[in-house]
């Protein structure tokens, strides 16, 4: 039961910190998203950590083709220190002469 119950703990733990998944949406088409972090941080004006999660995403998507990102649109929440939100974007992959 212990081992059971300490299990259930632990995916969920890694479930919640995940990274944002990419999905495609189309040929050569793609969106990633993550929740907006509102913190003190915010507040303060310091990035929140997520454009850079939603930003690396993209960029390893398109890594694993030797690719880069080229973005198509990219959306922001409008205060992140009063309500989350997502943030996110929808890309593609290029060649890197591009």
């Amino acid at each position: 039961m212990k081992h059971s119950t300490l299990i259930s703990v632990l995916l969920i733990a890694l479930v919640g910190c995940s990274s944002p998944g990419v999905q495609k949406i189309g040929d050569n088409l793609y969106t990633v998203s993550e929740k907006s972090q509102p913190t003190q941080a915010a507040a303060e004006h310091i990035p929140d950590p997520a454009i850079d999660d939603v930003k690396g995403a993209a960029k390893d998507y398109c890594a694993n083709d030797n690719k880069k990102v080229k973005v198509i649109s990219y959306d922001q929440p409008q205060d992140p220190t009063i309500r989350q939100d997502m943030y996110r974007m929808k890309f593609s992959c290029v060649a890197e002469s591009q």
